[in-house]
């Protein structure tokens, strides 16, 4: 299975000729959902609930300041206050 971005509208894929570099969600709840938030991704049958991430899912670079996973991330940082 291809490593595609899940992001709403990225149509990044994995290919060994890019630098876009793919992440997966954080495991510790709390970042988790922030992340999920910060996508206002919605699942398809039930729009009012937040989508829920698989194991598979990643996020590509390009939606990190200067594509580095410990920056920020769409519009919330990893220590959101």
């Amino acid at each position: 299975m291809p490593t595609t971005c899940c992001a709403p509208g990225c149509t990044q894929r994995h290919s060994k000729s890019s630098d876009v570099r793919f992440f997966r969600l954080p495991k510790d709840e709390e970042r988790r959902k922030k992340w999920i938030i910060s996508m206002t991704r919605t699942q398809a049958e039930t729009p009012n609930r937040l989508w829920e991430p698989s194991y598979h899912d990643r996020i590509c670079s390009l939606h990190f300041i200067s594509g580095k996973y410990k920056l920020i991330f769409f519009y919330a940082s990893k220590n959101l206050n």
